[in-house]
Formats: structure tokens, C-alpha cells, sequence
């Protein structure tokens, strides 16, 4: 049997010590999965070996073996840079995500009052004023996690944007308010769902 499905010398290969791979034929005496989709395939087939395939010419499989340990090294490598970057993120993110929830409760509690306060009272009129800025200070404490995570500087943007059409609604004639309630209405939806 060879040392492993695609014929390769194990010994010589260049990615062995670098994925500290043990070998496909090593890694299925002790009982686990294929190790790569080559290995997968011989074994699906019943081969020993690529060799023993008769299409072993036109398999796009064998084909695309030598990009294989190349691509997995990389896709390793974007994997640990990714997670070095969140743990270096971390303690920013967590301080600001933590803002973001409690702000998202003010939120929810303001919108409840403003539905069950009478307009015009003091109360009210403080509540709908309250209603008008936190869209405001959401798009901005949005701003301040875009310097680490630039998906939400868009979000955040818009968010601004829509808190400035919520003020102008207020400073606006009655006329206009439809027009403006409406773009706002997109730019929001659009700042959140982006």
C-alpha cells in the first residue's frame, strides 16, 4: 500500500511539518476522517491509491492535490490573523457593544413612554425629545466601533443622517413632514439592515 492516496513521499513533502499533517494513511489507522478530499474519494471508491483509479488522468481532484496544502496553510494563516485581531479588539469592542445594548433599552423604554404619555404634557414633550437624539448618539457610538470594525461606519452614517431628518421633521411645516418622515424612514431601515 502506498504511503499515501495521491502517491506522494510523505517525507519530502515541503507542507508535512508546516500543517504537522501525519500523513493521510497514518491519520486513518487511528480512525479518523480523511484528512483531504483525495483521500475521501479513494476511499469512496474502494482504491488504494490514485494509481489504481483507471480516469486517474481527467480527475480534476488529483488535478487541483499540489494547490491544496498551499491553500490550507493560507487559509490558516487568514484564520489566526483574523482571531489575533479580535482578541486585540476585544476589550474596545466589549466596552462600546456594552453601550450599544444599553442604549438600544433606553431606546425600546423611550418608544413605549412616547405611546402612552398624553401630547403636550411635560413629560411627553421630554420623551419625544429623548426620541429624537438617540438615534443620533446610536449612529455616533457606531462611529466610535467603525475604527475597529469599519462595517459599521456606514451604518453609523446613516444613522446620523436619519436622526437629523428626525430633528428637522420636528423644525420643518407640516407640509414637508411626510416627505422627510419617509426618507428617513429608508435611511434608517438601510443604516441598520446594511
Amino acid at each position: 500500500m502506498p504511503e499515501t492516496y495521491c502517491g506522494k513521499n510523505c517525507a519530502d513533502c515541503a507542507y508535512k511539518e508546516r500543517l504537522a499533517c501525519p500523513g493521510c494513511q497514518t491519520v486513518l489507522e487511528l480512525g479518523d476522517a480523511a484528512p483531504c478530499r483525495l483521500a475521501a474519494c479513494c476511499l469512496e471508491r474502494g482504491h488504494e491509491s490514485c494509481a489504481t483509479f483507471h480516469f486517474q488522468s481527467s480527475c480534476s481532484v488529483l488535478a487541483r492535490s499540489d494547490e491544496r496544502p498551499a491553500r490550507l496553510l493560507r487559509k490558516r494563516r487568514r484564520a489566526a490573523a483574523r482571531q489575533a485581531t479580535l482578541f486585540r479588539n476585544a476589550p474596545f469592542l466589549h466596552r462600546w457593544l456594552w453601550v450599544l445594548f444599553w442604549l438600544y433599552l433606553f431606546s425600546v423604554l423611550v418608544r413605549f413612554l412616547d405611546n402612552r404619555l398624553t401630547a403636550g404634557t411635560p413629560a411627553a414633550v421630554a420623551i419625544y425629545m429623548l426620541n429624537l437624539i438617540v438615534p443620533v448618539i446610536y449612529g455616533t457610538v457606531l462611529l466610535v466601533l467603525s475604527q475597529k470594525i469599519t462595517l459599521y461606519r456606514t451604518a453609523g452614517i446613516l444613522l446620523l443622517i436619519g436622526g437629523g431628518c428626525s430633528v428637522a421633521t420636528a423644525l420643518i411645516p407640516e407640509v414637508f413632514r411626510l416627505p422627510v418622515s419617509l426618507i428617513q424612514c429608508v435611511i434608517v431601515l438601510v443604516g441598520l439592515y446594511l
